[in-house]
This record gives C-alpha cells, sequence and structure tokens, in this order.
C-alpha cells in the first residue's frame, strides 16, 4: 500500500454513483482545504465528471500517490451528510451487498445528485471596495449615470441587486456599467436566493401533536 507524503493532503475516499463495491481515492482540489465528510465533489471518472459524496478521510492509497487524481471541484461549504448518515449508509451497502456510491446517491434528491447547489444562487451586481474610496459628488459632475449606478449599488449593501431589478430602476444600466467594471468598482456577484430573498425560504411547518409514548420515544431519541 503507497502512503501519501505527510506533506500532502489526505486521501479521499469518494462514493460515487457506479455500480462498483468500493470507494474511489482522490486529492482534494489544488489549493483547496480537503472538505469535511458528507459533502459532495466533483471528480474525474474515465472521461467524464462525476458527482461524488466524500465519506471518508485516509493517509493512505492502493494507488501510487503520482496517480491520485484530484477533485476538480468542492460543492458544499457545509457537509449535507452528518457522520451518523453515513455509518448508516455504509451499513445499509455492506448488508445488502450493495454498491456505496449507489447507496449514498439513492440518498439523494435528483437535483443534488446532478451537482445542483443545495440553495439556488442569485446573480447580482455588486459595489465591490474600491468603489467606498470614490467622490459620489464628483463623479456625478463628469458621468452622472456613472454615479447614479454606484450610488444605488453602494446603497443595496454587500447582496447587490439582481440584473433585472437593475432594469426596472435604471433601463440603461448596462451601458453605463461597463466603465464601472473596468475601473473594478462594480463586479458580478453569486449570493444564496434564501440570503437574497427570505421570501424563498421554505416555511417551518409543525409537526403532528405527539401522544405521550410517541413523546417519550422522541425524548429518548434526542437524549
Amino acid at each position: 500500500m503507497s502512503r501519501i507524503p505527510e506533506t500532502s493532503v489526505a486521501i479521499l475516499k469518494i462514493a460515487v454513483n457506479v455500480p462498483l463495491s468500493r470507494a474511489f481515492d482522490y486529492l482534494a482540489p489544488d489549493g483547496v482545504s480537503p472538505p469535511a465528510p458528507g459533502c459532495r465533489v466533483r471528480v474525474p471518472f474515465g472521461t467524464r465528471q462525476q458527482t461524488g459524496v466524500l465519506i471518508a478521510h485516509a493517509g493512505e492509497s492502493d494507488i501510487a500517490p503520482d496517480r491520485v487524481r484530484r477533485c476538480t471541484a468542492v460543492l458544499d461549504e457545509e457537509p449535507l451528510l452528518r457522520a451518523a448518515d453515513l455509518e448508516l449508509l455504509r451499513f445499509t451497502s455492506t448488508y445488502y451487498h450493495h454498491p456505496i456510491g449507489e447507496v449514498v446517491a439513492a440518498a439523494l434528491p435528483a437535483l443534488l445528485r446532478q451537482g445542483k447547489p443545495l440553495d439556488p444562487l442569485v446573480e447580482t451586481i455588486g459595489a465591490t471596495d474600491l468603489a467606498c474610496s470614490v467622490d459620489v459628488e464628483a463623479l456625478a459632475k463628469r458621468a452622472p449615470r456613472q454615479a447614479e449606478l454606484l450610488e444605488a449599488l453602494g446603497d443595496a449593501g454587500g447582496i447587490g441587486i439582481t440584473a433585472e431589478e437593475l432594469t426596472e430602476r435604471l433601463p440603461n444600466w448596462r451601458r453605463t456599467a461597463t466603465a464601472l467594471f473596468d475601473k473594478g468598482l462594480i463586479e458580478r456577484l453569486e449570493v444564496r436566493a434564501t440570503d437574497f430573498d427570505e421570501s424563498l425560504r421554505p416555511p417551518g411547518v409543525p409537526g403532528p401533536e405527539l401522544n405521550p409514548e410517541q413523546q417519550a420515544a422522541v425524548d429518548r431519541l434526542r437524549s
């Protein structure tokens, strides 16, 4: 068994949705810290890119160190599956003699299996830190439309404004924005839809009322 040098990042054991009864060894992407187990990653698999789930870290691999490939991207900041979830999935794979990658994939909704984000992303236009140093009043004297756009984006804060909303407020903003992009005063951002608009968050729904025996069971499980 080949041990990865101590200076290298840990081996990532990735469950890929293929009919093979094993996890596959990868390294984290260049410059990226190894994600936590339960996170999804995009990996090169044969001639294609596949979405897999990190199920464990390891310090060694059966593959020669120079042949361990790197993940293309880490798709989640936080694990989608908890340690207890991963343990249950490993048990299920072993008990039913079914490939771990297919078992893990079956635990995720179809869009997550396809590598889609857990939270939908919204593209916005926002002001950069450099914009804070601009004298908007002076800019307004020589480029009033640039000043108007920059002021609107500055007032919106760090999450910016969507292109659709900007078009409603400033119909010709795209032509004006070109100069501000070139100066590094504004930028395109991707923010989670739920951060941008709280109304998009699914409402909390209370569960059914429990009888005493059910409540006792829930309390025991929680403890």
